[in-house]
């Protein structure tokens, strides 16, 4: 049956106009947000690529200024040094006067004793006596090196950067001092976007320039300090924080150990490129708020006949596929209705299929499942009986020995009775001990009868934890003992779990078994089976044999179902992986222990008392 497209009704009008806003709100959103984050992004990043050129020009060009500064007065203090080397000592004044030719506001020219009094000096004639023995670039230089020192000029009170060097062998320093107020100005003046600067300092960590400092201030800011430090430490560029305000700096190092810094504020970086983003972002804004309103326009035309497609489309869904869109149009609105409808025909019979294969599948995923919990139940059982028929043996020895005892007393009351011999106490002694003999082994029919039913149905009880390891010990302990095995059991008397007991004692007979198998070629066999409680929350059963370990290769594997390093024919892979069940199913955990210099599993089960938390 054919169902009826719900005819528009009053909400349209709202309808429309709820999905005219979501549209245009799709449509000028994500433009304008993107337009909005690129804007910023981009102006943040043309701010700081072209602050980050800016600086490094700058820094470059001021660092060459003044390395080639030094490198010119260097050579020029190696000529003068050498032609008064060349010269009598009555030529030194003529070759330093033949320099008071220069222009005395850009460099002088001086020769000083080894006492630290000037000779001559090329800007003052007569020459006065000055005296330069605190002057750090006349102390270097008697050393023998050529050294510099960004100075303040006594007789012109501005700074000037001194080089010297002594000659040989009246040890007579030649020193030129050029005046360096220029570029230090220069240095000091520049401007790095809103609120960057650069300063100078020298190897005593003394300002040469500085937009706030005076010349060979060592009363540092913080933050000049902090950058100072970053570039003492051959730090090329870096950030940091000084007084509630990050900073990114920028270090040139120059030689001699000066260095010329560059700082900048990030909030003063942030506020440029907000400002050049401010434009652009109000463009924008107005280029989207128009594409909006164009769209209103256009999209308004179009959306009535889709609106009618829509509500259809609402109130399809799986148990109403009938419904059918009538088709009023033949342009596209009209092949869309048409391809609605064919859609819903289609949609309909998947969804019969569907549900007819999901039903067969439910059938097919519940036959499985009783399958495998089937097999797996005979599995166990299976696992269960394999390991007592190999004990079989021992265990026929165990109810034999008891079984002969009754059989030698019985006899030898027969003798007594038969000769007349009747001794009321030796009767009564005798009686005890085939009683005794016979709850021995009533003990071993029990364990074995207990052990051999499937207890996987069994609820969890409240069992002595002891007494189940040892019922699993006496199975398997005259087996080993037959083969030589020393089977050692230590066991906390008084640990409680709640187990189901046949189950936890398939476990542990399957580590003891194991245990045994693994043992029978070493020269030293033994077995220690120990349970002790850990914490109020865990209790620890460990089976440990002679071996020494199992490979990592081997251990990553030995829990996997079907995974054995027996023989062949020997063991089916299964009995530790159905043990691991068992213990997780116990709500513990069954592992190998790589620390232990043996072979040893580990159970770990909670107490009582720990499964309740």
């Amino acid at each position: 049956m054919t169902s009826a497209t719900p005819a528009p009704t009053r909400e349209i009008p709202r309808r429309l106009r709820n999905r005219l806003f979501f549209l245009l709100v799709l449509l000028g959103g994500p433009p304008l947000l993107v337009w909005g984050v690129f804007t910023f992004w981009g102006a943040g990043r043309i701010v700081a690529t072209f602050l980050d050129t800016e600086i490094r020009d700058k820094m470059e060009d001021y660092a060459q200024k003044i390395e080639n500064a030094k490198s010119l007065n260097a050579t020029f203090v190696r000529y003068m040094a050498l032609e008064l080397r060349d010269h009598p000592q009555k030529e030194w004044q003529r070759i330093v006067n033949h320099m008071s030719t220069a222009e005395p506001a850009l460099y002088n020219v001086h020769a000083i004793n080894a006492d630290g009094t000037n000779i001559v000096r090329s800007d003052l004639v007569p020459p006065a006596k000055f005296r330069y023995a605190d002057r750090a670039y006349f102390r270097d230089a008697l050393k023998g090196s050529i050294a510099h020192e960004m100075v303040l000029s006594r007789a012109y009170e501005k700074p000037a950067l001194c080089t010297a060097q002594r000659v040989e062998p009246e040890s007579i320093v030649i020193a030129i001092c050029r005046f360096t107020d220029a570029l230090l100005n220069e240095i000091g003046a520049v401007s790095l976007g809103r609120k960057g600067y650069l300063f100078v300092t020298d190897e005593s960590n003394r300002i040469l320039s500085h937009p706030g400092l005076p010349f060979h201030s060592a009363d540092l800011s913080d933050v000049d300090r902090i950058a100072l430090e970053h570039a003492q430490k051959g730090e090329t560029q870096f950030e940091f924080t000084a007084d509630g305000e990050s900073y990114s700096a920028y270090h040139r190092p120059l030689s001699g150990r000066w260095h010329l810094i560059a700082v900048h504020e990030h909030r003063a970086l942030n506020a440029w490129a907000a400002e050049i983003m401010a434009w652009p972002l109000a463009a924008g804004v107005f280029t989207a708020l128009l594409m909006t309103g164009l769209a209103f326009l256009i999209i308004d035309r179009g959306t009535r006949p889709l609106l009618k497609l829509t509500l259809a489309t609402r109130h399809l869904g799986p148990h109403n596929l009938d419904l059918k869109v009538p088709v009023e149009t033949d342009d596209e609105m009209g092949l869309l209705a048409e391809a609605f409808n064919d859609m819903t025909e289609r949609l309909r019979v998947a969804f019969g299929t569907l549900r007819e294969q999901e039903a067969e599948l439910q059938r097919s995923k519940e036959g499985l499942e009783h399958l495998v919990l089937e097999q797996s139940q005979k599995l166990l059982y299976s696992t269960k009986m394999s390991s007592l028929g190999e004990m079989a043996g021992g265990i026929a020895h165990e109810v034999n020995n008891p079984l002969a005892i009754i059989s030698m007393r019985t006899q030898k009351l027969r003798e007594q009775v038969e000769g007349g011999r009747i001794d009321k106490l030796v009767i009564l002694e005798t009686l005890d001990k085939i009683e005794k003999t016979c709850v021995r082994i009533n003990k071993i029919i029990r364990g074995l009868r207990a052990f051999s039913r499937d207890g996987s149905q069994d609820p969890f009880v409240r069992e002595n934890l002891s007494s189940v390891v040892w019922e699993a010990a006496s199975l398997c302990s005259e087996a080993m003992r037959n083969r030589g095995i020393d089977l050692q059991v230590q066991c906390d008397a008084e640990i409680e779990v709640e187990c189901q007991p046949v189950q936890l004692g398939q476990v542990i007979l399957n580590l003891l078994t194991n245990a045994r198998d693994a043992v029978l070629d070493l020269p030293e066999r033994w077995v220690r089976i120990e349970a002790k409680q850990c914490n109020a929350e865990w209790v620890e059963v460990t089976v440990t044999d002679s071996g020494r370990g199992i490979s990592a290769k081997n251990a990553e594997k030995i829990m996997q179902p079907f995974f054995t390093t027996k023989q062949v024919g020997q063991g089916t892979g299964l009995g530790l992986s159905i043990s691991k069940g068992i213990v997780q199913q116990h709500g513990g955990e069954l592992t190998l222990n790589p620390d232990s210099p043996h072979t040893q599993f580990v159970i770990r089960l909670r107490t009582p008392e720990g499964r309740q938390r």
